[in-house]
C-alpha cells in the first residue's frame, strides 16, 4: 500500500494504489524519479470584457466571432484567441525569444509599448484589437516547461499518468490524447492482470516508448521555431 501525506492539516491516509495523474508538478514523480521541470517559453493570458472588444474594434477593425478559436503566428510570436458568446474575449501569446522567466512588462506604459511594438499593422486588425485593449490587470503570465524523458514511471504501487509522468511541450498539441492514451492502456491492463502491481508496470512498458517520442518531437518542434524566431521577425 501507499500513505498519503498533505501539505494542509488533514491527517495521512493510506491507500492500495496510487495512481498519480498530478500533472508536472507532481509530488509521486519528484519522489520517484526526482528531476525538475525544465522552463521553455513565456505564455501571456488575458480576457478581455465585451466593453473593451467592442471599443477595439471600433477604434482599430476586426471583428470577434463568437465560438471560434483562432491561431495566427508571426515568426517568434503564436497567437491564440477565442470569442464567447457574451462578447468576452480570451487570447494568449507566446514569445519564443522571451526570457521564460521574465514578465511581459513590469508596468502599464511598459506593457502598452511592447504590444504596439509587437502587433504593428503587418498584424491581422483583430488580433491588433486584442493587443490595443489588453491592460496589465487583463493579464496572467505563466512559464511554459516540460519535464525530461524518463524510463521510470512509477514502483511498488505506484505509478504516474498524464503529465506527470510525460509532460511536454505544447507544440503538437497532443498533451491531453497522450493522457487519455495512458487511461486506455492502463485500463486493458487493469483488465488483464486486475488491480495490481503487474498491470501497472505493463501499462507503464507499454506506454512509456511512444510517450518519450512525443517528448522528443515536441522538443524538436520547438527548437525549429525557436530557431526561425531568432533568425526572422515577430511579424505573420
Amino acid at each position: 500500500g501507499v500513505t498519503l501525506h498533505f501539505n494542509s492539516a488533514k491527517p495521512p491516509c493510506s491507500v492500495r494504489f496510487l495512481i498519480d495523474a498530478g500533472g508536472i508538478r507532481s509530488a509521486a514523480r519528484k519522489q520517484l524519479v526526482g528531476d525538475e521541470r525544465i522552463p521553455r517559453l513565456r505564455a501571456t493570458f488575458s480576457v478581455l470584457s465585451p466593453n473593451k472588444v467592442a471599443a477595439a474594434h471600433a477604434a482599430i477593425g476586426g471583428q470577434t466571432t463568437a465560438g471560434e478559436l483562432a491561431f495566427v503566428a508571426g515568426e517568434d510570436l503564436s497567437v491564440v484567441s477565442m470569442g464567447l458568446d457574451d462578447g468576452t474575449v480570451m487570447w494568449s501569446q507566446t514569445d519564443l525569444t522571451a526570457d521564460p522567466h521574465a514578465p511581459i512588462a513590469l508596468g502599464p506604459e511598459e506593457l502598452r509599448s511592447r504590444l504596439d511594438e509587437q502587433y504593428d499593422a503587418d498584424w491581422p486588425d483583430t488580433i491588433r484589437a486584442y493587443a490595443s485593449a489588453t491592460e496589465l490587470e487583463d493579464t496572467i503570465e505563466t512559464t511554459v516547461c516540460e519535464l525530461p524523458v524518463s524510463w521510470r514511471w512509477g514502483g511498488g504501487d505506484v505509478t504516474l499518468l498524464g503529465d506527470a509522468a510525460h509532460a511536454q511541450l505544447p507544440a503538437l498539441g497532443l498533451g491531453v490524447s497522450t493522457a487519455f492514451g495512458d487511461i486506455e492502456v492502463l485500463v486493458k491492463q487493469v483488465r488483464r492482470h486486475g488491480l495490481s502491481r503487474k498491470a501497472l508496470r505493463w501499462y507503464e512498458r507499454s506506454r512509456q516508448p511512444a510517450c518519450a517520442a512525443l517528448q522528443l518531437m515536441s522538443r524538436a518542434m520547438y527548437g525549429l521555431n525557436k530557431v526561425s524566431a531568432f533568425a526572422g521577425s515577430s511579424k505573420p
